[in-house]
């Protein structure tokens, strides 16, 4: 749990059996491997760097999107891991929403 939560203890027994239930819906297994299929293997440098407009990475391994696009920014979240919109909802919308109105 660490690598994608900084506080384990988010994930509650609620929020568990809601992303239990999404993956148990119907089609979705079958969704997620046709999605699956459709990945081509190309090497990702070049694509950042091909955006112009102001960017703000909203996960937690932006060092590689930092450098490649430039005038991308990040905000660091304490205490929030890659999920930062589950460990910080409340600090990711005003972060999203500060830099939205920019």
């Amino acid at each position: 749990m660490a690598p994608a939560y900084a506080r384990p203890e988010s994930m509650t027994d609620a929020r568990f059996a809601r992303y239990r239930d999404m993956m148990l819906a119907p089609g979705v297994r079958g969704a997620i491997v046709a999605r699956m299929a459709q990945n081509i293997l190309v090497d990702p440098e070049p694509l950042p760097r091909q955006i112009k407009a102001p960017t703000l990475p909203p996960w937690g391994n932006a060092a590689d999107y930092l450098r490649d696009i430039n005038g991308a920014r990040m905000v660091a979240v304490p205490f929030a891991g890659h999920l930062v919109q589950q460990d910080a909802p409340g600090q990711s919308v005003a972060t999203l929403q500060s830099f939205m109105i920019e």
